[in-house]
């Protein structure tokens, strides 16, 4: 058994990390250790090195990186190969859905020379996972952001997926960069 020190002690921390995570700004925009960002190691780096911290690759042994960015975010991005076949290579990091928040904005800035990456949130269920909003890239060979907003459904998933896809070719091998990505609850 704790002492009481101990008990009252890790309470207090408890309800201060919580208040951290759950905290809205004057703007109506949620609050996080990234700002008002709900997504952990949005920019693919840590202290001034690349870092797949929080993110997991699927369809790929390893993550790449690149020492590309658009302004504003760093000098690392990921760096997602396409596949001469099926299955595409992706990322994915998972969050719980935050409570009383129904409006979201998905964005992200994404580098590719062909259109077919994209990017998505997942919403997931005990039993399924239905995709709540779908971004596609287009063709650019410079840096270009990606905005959209979306609203949960009822009833409302227990978490919520980002993915990053990259775009599937047969032609050649393309890489699709990816950095400075966002998941935002707004009112």
């Amino acid at each position: 058994m704790m002492p009481y020190r101990k008990k009252t002690g890790f309470f207090v921390l408890f309800v201060f990390g919580m208040t951290l995570l759950t905290c809205r700004t004057q703007t109506g925009v949620l609050s996080t250790v990234y700002g008002d960002n709900l997504l952990q190691n949005p920019s693919f780096e840590e202290n001034g090195n690349s870092s797949s911290a929080f993110w997991k690759i699927h369809n790929y042994p390893g993550f790449q990186f690149a020492k590309d960015a658009p302004e504003g975010g760093g000098e690392w991005s990921v760096s997602l190969p396409s596949n001469w076949a099926p299955p595409t290579v992706y990322i994915s990091q998972t969050i719980p859905t935050p409570s009383n928040v129904r409006d979201f904005q998905f964005s992200f800035w994404a580098n590719n020379q062909v259109t077919g990456s994209y990017g998505k949130v997942i919403g997931i269920y005990p039993d399924t996972t239905q995709t709540l909003v779908e971004v596609r890239t287009t063709a650019e060979e410079k840096w270009k952001q990606y905005v959209r907003t979306f609203q949960l459904p009822t009833p409302t998933p227990d978490s919520l997926r980002v993915e990053l896809w990259a775009a599937p070719t047969e032609i050649a091998r393309i890489i699709t960069l990816y950095d400075v990505v966002a998941l935002r609850g707004v009112e």
